[in-house]
């Protein structure tokens, strides 16, 4: 059993909070070597591996009594502790990242969560603040910057439908 500990930076986007668990290390494009790594340093990765996934998570408060979703995963809900528990579906494996979507009953200016981890006792409390921005009238004009990726991996296909889609030109 392996036991992940992290943390990640929450914002609202269109009155709802996303919150993705990563649960895959996948091939990474280029040259390892070119970056520096010596053979034994590269991670070896394999899309037919098979590992299975259990996973629980604990919603409370204001976030519990809203539209909760996991468009990645099948899960089961449950009244837990004042709140909602999820947990996974039997059957889920480390083959794509957890999203899950927290939609509050009505929109919040701003959210603080605390959350109790009794296995570390120097940090028992995790507390996460969540802010939502005010919704402005959109701009008449924007200055736009394109950042288009000359890597390896965007050979072939992936460059010269770049290259259309910034002349602007449609080609399907």
């Amino acid at each position: 059993m392996l036991e992940v500990r992290f943390a990640q930076l929450l914002a609202f986007d269109q009155g709802r909070l996303r919150l993705v668990i990563p649960t895959t290390i996948a091939p990474r494009f280029g040259s390892a070597e070119s970056a520096g790594l010596q053979p034994q340093q590269v991670p070896e990765a394999s899309l037919l591996a098979e590992y299975p996934l259990a996973l629980s998570v604990d919603v409370r408060g204001v976030l519990a009594r809203g539209t909760v979703e996991c468009p990645t995963h099948r899960f089961t809900r449950e009244p837990h502790d004042g709140g909602l528990r999820l947990d996974l579906a039997a059957g889920a494996w480390l083959d794509r990242d957890v999203v899950i979507v927290l939609t509050p009953r009505e929109p919040l200016p701003s959210l603080v969560i605390q959350a109790r981890d009794t296995v570390p006792q120097a940090a028992p409390v995790v507390v996460m603040a969540a802010l939502q921005p005010p919704v402005t009238a959109p701009r008449q004009r924007i200055a736009l910057k394109l950042l288009v990726d000359c890597s390896g991996s965007m050979g072939g296909d992936s460059i010269a439908s770049a290259r259309v889609a910034l002349h602007g030109t449609c080609f399907w």
